[in-house]
């Protein structure tokens, strides 16, 4: 996890207008702030070998963007890299544009869609919005998201699927792992529980893919038919993470992934330094 250091106790605050602000410009500001909200937050699962999983913080609408990834990493289809570390458990396919051609490359999706369980009936899927950038379109950007195949509720468990053929069991197999179906119900956070672990693992960073990469790269291409309120994305793009609220030292700020690779095996790949 990551924590805000500081020698004080001072809440860090960011800078605050003196003007007076008229009443009607409130519904403004509160929709400019939804980029602040918790959408998404990991916790603890209730899926017996789960670990963590990634929560609904808010009703999401059907074919509503649940998630948009803070950054992904392309791979040869066939990479070693891929094949023989832990990078194995957090790809998908999708077709990149090289030279002249679209080519099959595994794409390495980092953020807490890293933590979607699997659920042989998922309500959320894989998309990629945009387009990976060419000769005649250098602007374009490809960048990958899920989106919700029904309602979500505040609490339910994000559940993506590890095989849309064979309802994830070669997945399972490969790994020697028991392949568990928990009905959504069963893994809900509801009440009380729901309200403290909202509170305690949400995010308070933002990274990512802001409003200028979205309105100017990625809508201009293709989106598809999905739900998204534009307010929802920070007004600028922040390829490293910046705080989106008020913190204090020693604030836990966010939970978060850890993978363990070889640095020869890493080393002049995309994922390496």
């Amino acid at each position: 996890f990551f924590y805000f250091g500081q020698n004080n106790n001072k809440t860090m605050k960011g800078l605050r207008s003196l003007f007076f602000i008229p009443l009607f410009s409130q519904k403004t500001n509160a929709q400019e702030d939804l980029w602040k909200t918790c959408d998404t937050f990991l916790a603890p699962s209730s899926v017996k070998g789960g670990g963590w999983g990634a929560y609904a913080g808010r009703n999401f609408e059907a074919n509503e963007i649940v998630e948009i990834a803070p950054r992904h990493t392309y791979h040869p289809n066939d990479d070693p890299l891929i094949d023989n570390s832990v990078l194995n458990d957090y790809y998908y396919g999708g077709l990149r544009f090289v030279e002249t051609q679209y080519v099959l490359k595994a794409a390495v999706v980092l953020g807490n869609v890293m933590f979607y369980n699997h659920n042989p009936d998922p309500n959320i899927k894989w998309v990629r919005f945009g387009k990976e950038p060419s000769e005649d379109e250098t602007n374009a950007s490809g960048i990958h998201g899920f989106v919700a195949k029904r309602s979500i509720e505040a609490g339910e468990e994000i559940f993506s699927t590890y095989g849309e053929d064979d309802g994830g069991e070669l997945w399972f197999q490969d790994r020697r792992l028991e392949l568990v179906d928990v009905p959504a119900y069963e893994s809900r956070k509801n009440g009380t529980v729901y309200e403290k672990d909202k509170d305690k693992y949400c995010s308070k960073v933002y990274a990512g893919v802001g409003r200028p990469t979205w309105e100017n790269r990625v809508l201009p291409n293709e989106v598809g038919s999905c739900k998204h309120n534009i307010q929802r994305l920070a007004p600028s793009d922040h390829p490293s993470a910046i705080t989106k609220v008020d913190v204090t030292a020693g604030t836990v700020l966010e939970m978060s992934p850890a993978l363990i690779v070889s640095l020869p095996q890493i080393f002049m790949s995309p994922a390496g330094p």
